[in-house]
Order: structure tokens, then sequence, then C-alpha cells
């Protein structure tokens, strides 16, 4: 025969299992809102490297045609025709700023130039993120 104070210590209260399932229900909350940020923008990063390589890529290619073009007895006319105004030659997820440029000889801070200046300021910015490349080209 069991005795009654035996038959009471098996198992657990309902005030213990209420407990369990709200201390539960709060880390469940707290990883929820820690995993769900982490999850949603864990993309970003790998966008803005493929940008920035995207960005490079196409100042390289600018970079070459500069190269090739100086190898060439009027290179530099043709450079600054192609790229020496803002006209976007590549994809609409890039815009092409171009700038003539001056450096003041006493501060040394860059002024607005002409074409005579022999300066050429190129931005290519990305729509997206508003990443940007600068080069700067001299004759």
């Amino acid at each position: 025969m069991l005795k009654p104070s035996q038959d009471k210590l098996n198992g657990f209260t309902l005030i213990e299992v209420i407990i369990v399932i709200i201390i539960s229900a709060i880390l469940g909350s707290l990883m929820y809102q820690f995993t769900s940020t982490a999850l949603t923008r864990s993309g970003i990063p790998i966008l803005r490297t493929q940008d920035h390589l995207a960005l490079t890529q196409a100042m390289n290619i600018i970079i070459g045609d500069y190269k090739l073009l100086l190898q060439q007895g009027n290179g530099w006319t043709t450079f600054c025709t192609r790229y020496g105004t803002s006209i976007n030659p590549y994809q609409t997820n890039f815009e092409l700023i171009a700038n003539w440029i001056n450096f003041d000889p006493v501060t040394g801070l860059e002024t607005v130039g002409t074409q005579n200046d022999g300066i050429l300021k190129l931005t290519i910015k990305h729509k997206r993120e508003g990443q940007s490349v600068v080069v700067l080209f001299t004759n």
C-alpha cells in the first residue's frame, strides 16, 4: 500500500508548468527579436560589396579606356569627348558625374575649373546605396 505522502511527490504542479511556459515565452520572444533583425539585414553587406565591385569594374573600364586612348595620337580629346560630360555610358543603376577642376595654389583646395585646366574628375555613384568611386584624369 502506498502512503499518501509518497503519491504527491510524483510529477510537476500546475504552477511550476505555468512558470516554465512563461519563462520560455519571454526567452523565445527575445531570441526572435535578436535573430529576426540579423536575418533580415544579413544580405546588406553582400549587396554593398557587390555594388562596390560593380563600381570598381566600371571605373577600371574607364581607366583602361584612358590608357588606351592616350597611347593613340589624339586620345585626350577623344577621352574628354567621351567622358567629359555627365552622360552615362553604363547601366542605369550608375550615375556618372564629370567635373573639370583645378586646385588653388595657396590653399590646395579643389576649385571649379575648365577643360583648359586639364583635370577631369570622374565620379561614378551607385544609385541604390550611394557608394561612389572618384578618379582624377589629366592630360
